[in-house]
């Protein structure tokens, strides 16, 4: 059969009928795909009003095949339909979105498009007809202006930024028709966070004020919108991929693994503010080892310090960490707080200096200090007085990389990898601190009665970087043109850790690339 018949075909078709047909969408096997059942209602409602339709929006739990679903048509209407078209990520994916890597890696599979798709790092070309699926990145710029018949976006819950919104925006579908068909935007997710992924849940929204169309499933149609809603343990029911008993296994097990407001987000579709006590209590009671000990003077252990000042009228906290090269960990090895009397908590307040600076200033003499990390502008006169002291210390402002030590510090409470002794003061303060599921990971917020959490976040994370920066000095290759001699005395390696040390904090503070 000529191709031009069989584009023909296809396109007579629609995409539930091409999907599930022999030359249709081909799986790892080489079988056709068997579409789930609400996969295939929500392709058939498209289907049917696909004259008008311009917006298909599917809204369903993780692990549903939404992503599947958006590809499907997404390739149906590349394949079908000859022009431009696009696979958009979202703000937070700036490589090739998941739906243009299923299509591209189906192609390859499939006995027929092999032969006639040209594939590249990020453009697939069905050389029958020139048709064209770009994989895109968030770019306002480079879609401005476009005349595609499709774009797709997965996971929308991530366009959050401005960059993000802009590319939605420059990307609506234009006006017009081929073929009896609209342009149309594709666009799939769960919930996303309540006050950041705007984009979607106004989406969301707009669609659930519509009609909802006869059927047992819950689509709604508004205008050229087309919207596919489920919800709760209803989704997991209706939408799980597998038997009963395999479903309730798998949610019994993320549940367990993921955090309340993830789980609610992710495998409920329901929108949540991401925030939640920071960790569990048990699993940070469950840390406490008898070999970890708190610093002494004369100890030789290297330490790791972190001081969380908040205000002067504020406790100022004081946390200190070592690495064990043994246990291959992390361990406490100092808690230190103020509070202000009430006397001074009336007048001048909390004096840092004279608190927490005194005690930095006695652990350098006492002990072997080789950092302090420090989040608040009220330790800016200390810390300059630190640094004439011949003490490094690193600014750890409110940025990505306050995210980044705090998701550590999360990872190695929950993963068992952060070793401690007893500390009462340490304990009540880890029962206080809240913590906020965030697009670049897990966050601490910051509340009164939790600056020792803080400051162990900080601290932990110096301690985490410095054994890294001496396993990237040990493990350096000097083979291939090698920069500089290899250290070899402990001051050679203190020195190259500090240049090391100083690279990273200077490229941490550099604006992100996109």
């Amino acid at each position: 059969m000529r191709i031009e018949r069989l584009i023909e075909q296809w396109r007579e078709m629609g995409p539930v009928r091409w999907a599930e047909h022999r030359m249709g969408w081909l799986m790892e096997d080489g079988k056709p795909i068997v579409l789930e059942p609400w996969q295939r209602a929500a392709l058939d409602a498209w289907w049917e009003h696909r004259e008008t339709t311009r917006t298909l929006a599917l809204s369903n739990c993780k692990k549903s095949g939404k992503t599947t679903c958006n590809a499907v048509l997404a390739a149906w209407r590349w394949l079908a339909l000859p022009g431009e078209h696009f696979c958009c990520a979202n703000d937070l994916d700036q490589a090739q979105g998941r739906q243009y890597q299923m299509i591209d890696e189906m192609c390859k599979r499939h006995p027929l498009l092999a032969g006639q798709v040209h594939s590249t790092r990020d453009r697939l070309t069905f050389g029958a007809t020139g048709s064209t699926l770009t994989a895109l990145a968030v770019d306002a710029a480079g879609t401005a202006g476009a005349n595609h018949w499709t774009v797709s976006h997965t996971e929308a819950w991530g366009i959050i930024y401005e960059g993000g919104i802009r590319a939605w925006e420059e990307l609506t579908p234009p006006p017009g028709q081929r073929d009896g068909f609209p342009a149309l935007r594709i666009a799939d997710s769960y919930a996303g966070w309540l006050g950041e992924s705007e984009t979607w849940h106004d989406l969301v929204d707009r669609g659930l004020a519509g009609e909802r169309l006869p059927g047992d499933w819950p689509i709604y149609r508004l205008g050229g919108l087309l919207l596919f809603h489920m919800e709760g343990e209803e989704a997991q029911v209706a939408c799980y991929r597998g038997t009963d008993l395999e479903r309730e296994a798998y949610y019994a097990d993320e549940r367990a693994s993921y955090r309340a407001s993830a789980y609610t987000r992710m495998h409920l579709n329901r929108r949540t503010s991401g925030e939640s006590q920071f960790v569990a209590i048990e699993l940070f009671d469950a840390l406490e080892d008898r070999a970890c000990r708190p610093v002494t003077p004369g100890d030789k252990r290297p330490l790791w310090l972190a001081v969380d000042a908040g205000t002067k009228r504020d406790a100022a906290a004081l946390v200190g960490c070592t690495w064990n090269d043994k246990a291959g960990r992390a361990e406490l090895a100092l808690v230190r707080e103020w509070h202000p009397s009430v006397l001074a908590y009336l007048t001048a307040g909390l004096d840092l200096d004279e608190t927490v600076g005194a005690e930095i200033m006695r652990l350098r003499k006492e002990c072997s200090v080789r950092e302090v990390r420090y989040d608040a502008w009220q330790m800016a006169a200390i810390s300059t007085r630190l640094e004439k002291a011949g003490i490094r210390v690193v600014e750890m402002p409110q940025t990505a990389q306050r995210t980044e030590a705090d998701q550590l510090l999360y990872d190695a409470i929950t993963a068992g990898t952060l070793g401690t002794f007893h500390s009462p003061e340490l304990r009540a303060a880890m029962t206080k601190a809240a913590g906020q599921e965030t697009p670049r990971g897990y966050r601490l917020l910051k509340r009164s009665g939790d600056d020792l959490v803080v400051a162990l976040s900080m601290a932990h994370y110096g301690a985490m970087m410095a054994h890294k920066g001496m396993q990237r000095i040990h493990s350096y290759s000097y083979i291939d043109d090698p920069p500089e001699p290899k250290p070899t005395t402990a001051g050679e390696i203190a020195a190259l850790m500090n240049r090391r040390y100083q690279e990273a904090e200077a490229a941490a503070q550099r604006p992100h690339r996109w």
